[in-house]
């Protein structure tokens, strides 16, 4: 099986979040889903997300190309340069960054 790992924040979800959802599961058989939490975007990224992290996070399982039967990983860690943290934590074998 091979897995794919990607996140971001996804407030405000939109087309291009979901074209690269969608881009990014087919690139693997499992697609994980990091979302940064609403207090790394309020210190880190000095922003207010519109809809809380258990919105974000219902929103995104609601999709069908993000696999259920785990919880979102925080992707603070990721967001803050550390993909590859976050990559080994759910032992991933595609990370998927930014457009493709």
């Amino acid at each position: 099986m091979r897995k794919v790992i990607t996140y971001g924040t996804y407030d405000l979800l939109h087309y291009g979040h979901v074209k690269l959802l969608q881009r990014a599961r087919a690139l693997g058989d499992y697609l994980i889903v990091g979302l940064s939490t609403d207090e790394f975007n309020w210190n880190e990224k000095h922003k207010k997300c519109y809809f809380s992290y258990e919105e974000r996070k219902s929103l995104l399982e609601a999709l069908r190309y993000v696999d259920p039967g785990r919880d979102l990983p925080d992707a603070g860690a990721a967001l803050a340069g550390a993909m590859d943290i976050l990559a080994e934590q759910v032992s991933d074998d595609a990370a998927v960054r930014g457009r493709l």
